[in-house]
């Protein structure tokens, strides 16, 4: 009797524990901030709006958040580690880049109160082994895609150096450059050149410092950091006369301005963002902006937010099934699919909400892991002679 309920049981967990894995696997949580009581704080939630709960034990004083590529319920011990390590140099952070691994993140202190502290570090997502890499205040640097790489700037020097801290090394000297961005693979860091005398000059590097290539002899102007296709093929900026696309397929890849309709309103270029195919972006002044996709080598738009929105900050899913904005007048947070489609409100706060964030896509819920465990063990236990 005591072994067919075992198996019973054991069945009936894995059961439940597959049910519940299947009908999670493949999807994503959101972060989002909120201001209550003078601070703000940070949560998540599931992608239908539900499950939402806080993070952060005590309130943040910058809205920016970085979300940490893991389990979402496992997110919020990390942040007040973080948090806490970042107070103790009472100073001013800028917003912190994590790796794609979630091993290491990279904050910048400047305004702190002894000047030898101000400086870019490196540190692990638990808050051990803080390293200074530089005196230098600039918010310029990037991880690589896989997250074993970053560069940095100091004064017209790039540097590279491995997750770690080690192999440091410089690529680049004698070079104004501004927001180097890896590709995709990691074969390449394009970036722009910006000096006194010229500015918006995109251009692109091998991560061990060979063969530096100039994309374009013209100077564009000030623009927005250049972004990659999820294929690396193209190169994608703002600058104040339009939007630029870079097919480095080519045998010269150049800037090519994208000859968009008569009277199309200016595309916002902190708003870019690639999804497959697509290029996304937001479009229109204030009191009246509108999500477009379009492909780098089209010219025709797509309006994909209807009539009485008015989006403003959005974010795609990193499946891609999903995208989501806050829609600025009501502060409720919308999803929809990437082409327009099934547009529904899912949160919303009289707080108010910042910077909707996904994380990674999760495959397997790591609470379903247990049981799937203990309904192996189980079974195991019905099956075996007594």
């Amino acid at each position: 009797m005591l072994k067919k309920t075992c198996l019973l049981l054991g069945v009936v967990l894995l059961t439940v524990s597959g049910m519940i894995g299947l009908a999670r696997r493949g999807t994503s949580s959101l972060a989002l901030i909120t201001f209550y009581n003078n601070a703000y704080n940070l949560y998540t939630i599931w992608p239908d709006g539900s499950h939402a709960s806080p993070v952060n034990e005590t309130g943040l004083q910058n809205r920016h958040v970085t979300y940490l590529p893991m389990q979402f319920d496992m997110l919020g011990p990390r942040v007040n580690q973080i948090l806490q390590v970042m107070t103790n140099f009472h100073c001013v952070h800028e917003r912190p880049l994590v790796s794609s691994t979630d091993q290491m993140l990279l904050f910048r202190a400047v305004q702190c109160s002894h000047d030898d502290l101000n400086g870019l570090y490196l540190m692990r997502s638990d808050g051990s082994q803080l390293q200074k890499l530089s005196a230098a205040t600039e918010p310029i640097a990037a991880w690589s895609a896989d997250g074993q790489w970053m560069v940095f700037r100091d004064g017209d020097s790039l540097y590279r150096i491995r997750a770690n801290g080690s192999d440091l090394r410089q690529i680049a000297d004698h070079l104004p450059i501004e927001t180097p961005v890896w590709s995709p693979d990691g074969t390449w860091i394009a970036f722009h050149l910006c000096d006194d005398s010229r500015c918006g000059i995109p251009a692109r590097i091998k991560p061990d410092g060979t063969q530096l290539e100039i994309l374009s002899e013209v100077t564009l102007g000030h623009s927005s950091p250049p972004l990659w296709s999820p294929d690396g093929r193209w190169l994608v900026f703002m600058t104040l006369d339009g939007l630029y696309v870079i097919d480095l397929t080519r045998p010269s890849p150049a800037p090519e301005r994208v000859s968009l309709p008569e009277a199309f309103p200016r595309p916002v270029a902190s708003s870019l963002v690639w999804s497959g195919d697509w290029l996304y972006f937001l479009a229109g002044g204030a009191g009246n902006t509108v999500i477009y996709r379009l492909r780098p080598d089209e010219t025709d738009p797509q309006p994909l937010t209807p009539d009485g929105y008015t989006p403003g900050v959005f974010r795609i899913s990193p499946d891609g099934r999903w995208l989501v904005f806050i829609e600025k007048p009501s502060g409720s947070l919308y999803r929809m699919r990437p082409d327009g489609g099934d547009l529904q409100k899912i949160f919303h706060t009289e707080r108010g909400i910042y910077y909707p964030l996904w994380s990674p896509v999760i495959e397997i819920p790591f609470r379903v892991l247990p049981l799937m465990g203990i309904g192996l063990l189980l079974i195991g236990l019905g099956r075996v002679r007594w």
